[in-house]
């Protein structure tokens, strides 16, 4: 009998963040899911085996696209989603959401985003939770407009730690394009979620918190957002670059630093798959290629090389120093402050927030969850901190 949830889980070179969410499996049995791990590692993983847990090994190493869509080939899952292997869930809701899907006849299902910082440079794991007490429907006209203005702010339908969608999605892709890779480029859940925004029927919302972005010393989050190594060893090789031969970015032949060109990368390569045209004029795309950049120096040549205009590109680059360099790492505190306090005296979202040596890992933070339960709490703000 074939499970109704397929969760893929690739990973490379992460034993620790592996071992975490695999002891959550383990612990906490879930009825109707399947669990494939994927180990693109350069030297196999070795643990016990797990009855829900299907360990599966190319016979190469993969960059990281080509492993997601090497698990996606092995999914059996009426419902899929991915997981990274510092993420996690909660036990309880993905027992409701599994209950929830059962009856769904949408093709996406939503969930509630929640996201975990594990230990870094002398703190501690926290967990963070802002969301809706009253959430406003979903519209997926809206976020395709958007995403044709290739505006990389949108809300995406992204299958990791977010939406859970049905197979048939995916079957139709392949169908239709025999030969194209549902998941592209370097970001491979964006371009997987501009896939699903377009194909997707019908979609509703769980309005309730089932699996936890993990951010680890390593991940590819952290990594791309400060631009650079946290970890001493991460492997940009194994986000491999494919130039695109149409679009906007048909002249971009080296692989960029990261930042909005990467998701632009992801839009591009989703859209001209799916036979659509973007409506973002050049002189935009260009300057937030600029502004929005982990290496600045090195994308503003890239940049001016493709589209040209160096008074808009200077501008986006000053704009760009000065808010990495001082809004953002001199006013963090003022931010949250503003942030809570509109929170506390809004009553339309709710926050949860926890940190201490009691989660330092992704297993000691589900553990915590399950029993004290915090975030259903009818305060509008919880701050705890585990010892």
């Amino acid at each position: 009998m074939k499970p109704l949830l397929s969760v893929l889980i690739p990973t490379r070179n992460r034993t620790e963040e592996l071992s975490s969410l695999l002891a959550i499996i383990e612990k906490y049995r879930i009825a109707d899911v399947e669990f494939i791990v994927s180990d693109n590692s350069d030297v196999e993983l070795k643990f016990r085996d797990i009855p829900s847990v299907k360990f599966i090994r190319p016979n190469r190493v993969l960059n990281m696209t080509d492993n997601w869509n090497w698990l996606l080939i092995h999914a059996q899952g009426e419902f899929i989603t991915y997981l990274g292997d510092d993420d996690a869930f909660i036990p309880s809701e993905l027992t409701r959401l599994i209950e929830y899907a059962r009856n769904c006849t949408s093709d996406i299902i939503w969930t509630t985003h929640s996201g975990y910082g594990w230990p870094l440079e002398g703190n501690h794991g926290n967990f963070f939770l802002i969301y809706d007490n009253k959430p406003k429907p979903i519209s997926m006209e809206k976020i395709r407009t958007k995403i044709l203005k290739l505006d990389h702010k949108t809300d995406l339908p992204v299958p990791y730690c977010r939406v859970i969608f049905n197979r048939n999605i995916i079957e139709f892709f392949w169908k239709a394009n025999p030969e194209a890779k549902f998941c592209s480029s370097r970001i491979p859940d964006i371009s997987a979620a501009v896939k699903l925004a377009f194909l997707s029927k019908s979609q509703c919302s769980f309005n309730r918190v089932v699996f936890i972005s993990g951010a680890s010393k390593s991940s590819n989050g952290r990594v791309t957002q400060s631009g650079k190594d946290i970890s001493g060893n991460f492997q940009f090789d194994n986000l491999m670059f494919n130039p695109i031969d149409a679009g906007v970015l048909a002249e971009l032949t080296i692989a960029p630093p990261f930042g909005y060109i990467t998701w632009l990368e992801a839009f591009d390569s989703s859209i001209i798959q799916l036979d659509l045209i973007s409506k973002s004029p050049r002189w935009l795309i260009a300057l937030r290629t600029v502004l929005y950049s982990s290496n600045v120096k090195k994308q503003i040549k890239i940049s001016y090389s493709i589209w040209g205009n160096a008074p808009l590109l200077g501008i986006a680059f000053i704009c760009n120093k000065l808010y990495f360099t001082g809004i953002k790492k001199g006013f963090p505190r003022i931010k949250n402050w503003i942030l809570m306090l509109g929170i506390k005296f809004s009553k339309k979202k709710s926050v949860v927030i926890l940190n201490g040596r009691g989660l330092d890992n992704t297993f000691s933070l589900v553990n915590y969850l399950e029993i004290t339960k915090p975030i259903e709490s009818k305060k509008s703000v919880v701050k705890i901190k585990v010892p």
